[in-house]
């Protein structure tokens, strides 16, 4: 802050105050030995308060000045809100550290655990019948659709008949170790931070739009890599049931932190410029089948439906703050 000067008499020195805050600029009234310091907040402004200053001393019954409290207080009840909402929106991260992880972060937890049983359970997905018949069965209830019958292509109607869980359950199955650790790396990473700071029911909601939009398009556009390489008009997509893993979910939740960092500098998200290149260079790695069968469809969905979210919490909350 800088003095913009003095004013003998505190009345005087809040109206004028009071003033300067209807024309944009920012002040504090701050008692001095020979009477009241105006302070500008922005330095920048300093010496437009100081003709204003110079203006009002020279006429300090000016209409003007009355007529600016009305809007002044209004202004100051609306920036109070704002603080209020700052206020109620800060987290004590020293406190938050302080509490277990799966109290700090229940379902973050629940589907580390839960990925991690469902997947030794099936084997990584492997399992049959003549190796267990209860753990096959269970598998078959995981994947997204039944087992398709010879010559027809593989549907939704076990979930058009009730079996709702199967458009969120494949995220819980992996393929092998490292797709296992590699998810709930990141899935830690990236989701301890979202429902620290959103709270576990956001969290959840977040996780099963991203996991049911991106199951969906992946069972119905499978193989992604593939058309994209193919002559147009000359690859058929053909539903396949068997997919699986968290992945979808994870570039969701970095597509939902990316844009809450960019857009919403009150958010407390943070996302480096490195860790932003290495899952857009992961991404296309994978795309171009760099290393073996993945859900691309899955990946690229869950990367646009998180940074839509993002996108749209980030406008919400500015606009919130702004009225």
């Amino acid at each position: 802050m800088r003095q913009a000067g003095a004013i003998t008499n505190e009345a005087d020195a809040r109206r004028l105050s009071e003033y300067l805050l209807t024309i944009g600029v920012s002040t504090r009234v701050l008692r001095e030995n020979d009477g009241w310091s105006v302070w500008v907040r922005d330095e920048s402004q300093t010496d437009r308060a100081k003709d204003e200053l110079a203006a009002f001393v020279a006429n300090p019954t000016d209409p003007k000045y009355a007529a600016a409290a009305p809007l002044a207080r209004s202004i100051q009840k609306v920036e109070r809100a704002r603080e209020e909402r700052a206020r109620r929106n800060l987290v004590d991260m020293r406190e938050q550290w302080r509490r277990p992880a799966l109290r700090r972060t229940p379902l973050v937890m629940l589907l580390i655990f839960a990925s991690i049983g469902v997947t030794l359970l099936t084997n990584f997905a492997r399992i049959t019948p003549q190796e267990d018949e209860r753990r096959a069965a269970f598998l078959e209830r995981i994947w997204i659709a039944e087992p398709p019958l010879l010559g027809q292509d593989a549907t939704l109607d076990a979930v058009a008949h009730g079996e709702l869980w199967r458009l969120v359950t494949p995220i819980l199955l992996h393929l092998d170790l490292m797709h296992l650790l590699f998810n709930m790396m990141w899935l830690y990473h990236l989701g301890k931070a979202i429902e620290t700071i959103d709270g576990t029911w956001r969290f959840a909601l977040l996780v099963a739009i991203i996991a049911i939009t991106s199951n969906v398009m992946q069972f119905y556009y499978p193989n992604i890599e593939a058309a994209l390489m193919a002559p147009p008009g000359t690859f058929r997509f053909i539903p396949k049931p068997w997919f699986g893993g968290m992945s979808g979910v994870v570039y969701g939740l970095f597509g939902y932190i990316w844009i809450r960092a960019r857009r919403d500098p009150l958010s407390r998200y943070f996302m480096d410029d490195q860790t932003v290149l290495l899952m857009l260079v992961w991404f296309f790695v994978c795309l171009m089948g760099l290393v073996g069968p993945i859900a691309n469809t899955a990946h690229g969905v869950g990367l646009v439906v998180g940074m839509a979210i993002g996108y749209a919490v980030a406008k919400w909350r500015l606009h919130m703050l702004r009225y």
